[in-house]
């Protein structure tokens, strides 16, 4: 029975086996140290959005600030190796994974992580970005008490 509907060109085209193959390995040799640049820099932007408009607005395209990420959850220090405990508000989880840490301790500061599979890297989250992250880690952190 052939297919019929809204297909795009290349819906009968039978790729090589070796060139997704190489597609795959390409992906994989791209570092997270690479990649956590431009993640970051999408994610901030979806926030920054969904801050100016408050909760319980949607946003075309985003959706609403509180449905924005997975969760927001302690890590207890030393959970994944040797570091303090941190805040965590994970946007997305697997391969890749993207968070917020905010380490409240000395002072506390904001960092945003890009995780594959055994690889990650972060970059420091700075200014008002910082202040956004903070107050929505305590915004849920206030939502949770009786």
């Amino acid at each position: 029975m052939p297919l019929t509907g809204n297909l795009t060109p290349y819906y009968n085209v039978i790729f090589p086996r070796c060139l997704l193959v190489a597609v795959l390995i390409e992906n994989m040799n791209i570092k997270c140290k690479d990649r956590v640049a431009d993640a970051f820099a999408s994610r901030m932007s979806d926030l920054r959005k969904l801050w100016r408009t408050g909760y319980g607005v949607e946003v075309k395209d985003i959706g609403r600030l509180e449905e924005y990420g997975l969760c927001v959850d302690r890590v207890a220090a030393d959970t994944f190796g040797t570091h303090p405990g941190y805040w965590r508000y994970q946007i997305s989880w697997g391969g890749p994974a993207e968070e917020f840490r905010y380490y409240d301790e000395g002072g506390g500061h904001v960092e945003f992580w890009f995780l594959d599979w055994g690889d990650g890297a972060s970059v420091k989250v700075k200014g008002r970005d910082a202040q956004i992250i903070k107050s929505i880690i305590n915004d849920a952190q206030v939502d949770r008490q009786p």
